[in-house]
């Protein structure tokens, strides 16, 4: 077998590969029973699929992402800090009277 035979005989096997890793790949798809449709958000059901809510001392704020349970689409929000106010309405309560 001369070279130009084992180029074209790699190049078929990457490409049956290729074509292997699609069809899992719709398999899986198949297998999800999601819709074909990307949904608008606002008529689908959303899952909390993962969040770094435990971490609320991070300065760069907390991530949300959600997962539509119709079509699979996945959400990532980024919730950041702008600004921190504390108020204690319980100030008349406490030990020192009110606040000065």
């Amino acid at each position: 077998m001369n070279e130009k035979q084992r180029e074209i005989e790699a190049d078929i096997k990457r490409q049956m590969i290729a074509l292997s890793a699609q069809m899992d790949a719709l398999n899986r798809w198949k297998g999800t029973g999601y819709n074909s449709d990307i949904c608008t958000p606002a008529l689908h059901d959303w899952d909390r699929t993962e969040h770094n809510i435990h971490n609320m001392n991070d300065v760069e704020g907390i991530t949300v992402h959600r997962e539509c349970i119709v079509c699979g689409i996945v959400t990532t929000r980024l919730y950041t800090f702008s600004d921190e106010t504390y108020t204690d309405k319980w100030t008349d309560f406490r030990e020192g009277g009110e606040e000065e």
